[in-house]
């Protein structure tokens, strides 16, 4: 090729050639002689060895922290992917302090780390360096919010906070209601009202998170009988997420009979200290959804 070539003029100069064409296996230096006229020129095939330079395979990895106590419950094991026989190896921090001579690294704090490889069988050894990071991927803290109170198809988004990994975002975690089938999406349809758990998934293999959520509803119906089930008449379910609602209980010609509060016990079925008489019976409730406060009116049956 055009100016593929160099020039010297003494040995000294010949061994300091750069080969201009990289991986050419093939290089032919002509000797002229300069004590003869001619120059005796010669054409003198070198054979050019090269060798690669390392390759590690070590990739960017996480570890896991107990979100109570902060012990590491998972460390990060940096795989350089290289023969140990054949290599050298040198693992730094960012400050540069030496952390192994490994292989392999393992780590249980966040950082990048850097790995130095020397290939030991070529002459001049050949080196290869690469930055690798660590990162902490916590367990979620979990919230969730309730749509569409007082319904058939309540609608429920959990929020999964405590993400670590860089560009994942949501992506990071699964999600499971009552121990059904995982699913990518954090909300939940047409869910029945009273408890239910949901469970958020860290697809990195950290610990799993649980969540009670409360899906608010009325109970249609009490039996205030004294056997210790249904004796009372509350929305249990809002204790949880309103409890500072006020719940305004009426007869059917809209007598104020009670106030009561989520937090209480509930409406035992009785005025001014005697017991009403089973029917149907009205209540409003004054809560707060999604920052907007809201009243609902409904009725329940009382039943002796």
């Amino acid at each position: 090729a055009q100016n593929d070539y160099s020039t010297a003029i003494s040995g000294a100069d010949a061994t300091a050639f750069v080969n201009t064409t990289p991986m050419s296996q093939e290089i032919y230096a002509i000797l002229v002689n300069p004590n003869t006229q001619s120059g005796c020129p010669t054409i003198v095939p070198i054979t050019l060895t090269v060798h690669k330079l390392p390759e590690p395979t070590v990739q960017d990895d996480f570890i896991c922290a107990d979100p109570l106590t902060g012990a590491i419950i998972r460390e990060a094991v940096l795989e350089s992917g290289l023969d140990p026989d054949t290599h050298e190896f040198s693992w730094t921090d960012s400050a540069g302090n030496v952390l192994g001579t490994d292989a392999n690294l393992t780590v249980n704090t966040p950082g990048a780390y850097t790995l130095t490889v020397i290939n030991d069988q070529t002459e001049p050894n050949c080196s290869n360096t690469v930055t690798v990071n660590v990162v902490q991927s916590e367990q979620a803290t979990l919230s969730y919010v309730q749509s569409n109170y007082f319904t058939d198809n309540a609608t429920i988004t959990i929020i999964a906070e405590g993400i670590t990994i860089p560009d994942q975002g949501n992506s990071n975690y699964v999600y499971s209601l009552d121990y059904g089938p995982f699913q990518a999406s954090n909300v939940f349809t047409n869910v029945s009202a009273g408890s239910h758990l949901v469970t958020v998934q860290d697809l990195n293999g950290c610990q799993d998170a649980t969540i009670e959520v409360y899906v608010v509803d009325y109970p249609l119906f009490f039996t205030p009988n004294g056997d210790g089930h249904n004796d009372t008449w509350n929305i249990f379910t809002l204790r949880e997420t309103n409890p500072n609602a006020k719940i305004y209980i009426f007869d059917r010609y809209g007598k104020f009979l009670k106030q009561i509060a989520p937090a209480g016990q509930g409406w035992d079925g009785t005025f001014n200290g005697q017991n009403l008489p089973s029917t149907d019976y009205w209540f409003t409730v004054e809560y707060v959804e999604n920052d907007q406060t809201k009243t609902f009116k409904a009725h329940f049956s009382l039943k002796r």
